[in-house]
């Protein structure tokens, strides 16, 4: 199965992917869950500032016949 980089076509597809891995990531949770100025997940910052075609888009977002996913998700345990 041959990956690819992945980026949302839109907004709407991006939240959904957000909420599916983003929102639910140990690497994100810190900063959404205190207010001692924690920073974000490096990758899900990076996503906003490099174009897909740029190579500092981060390699972790990737997407192939299985479909779009993180590939550093790390689950909040629940």
């Amino acid at each position: 199965m041959m990956t690819r980089p992945y980026r949302p076509s839109n907004g709407c597809e991006g939240l959904d992917f957000q909420e599916e891995f983003c929102f639910r990531c140990t690497k994100e949770a810190k900063y959404r869950e205190t207010d001692d100025g924690a920073d974000g997940c490096e990758i899900l910052t990076a996503v906003y500032l490099y174009p897909v075609s740029d190579p500092c888009y981060p390699k972790e977002w990737v997407t192939d016949e299985a479909g779009p996913r993180c590939t550093a998700f790390e689950r909040v345990p629940e």
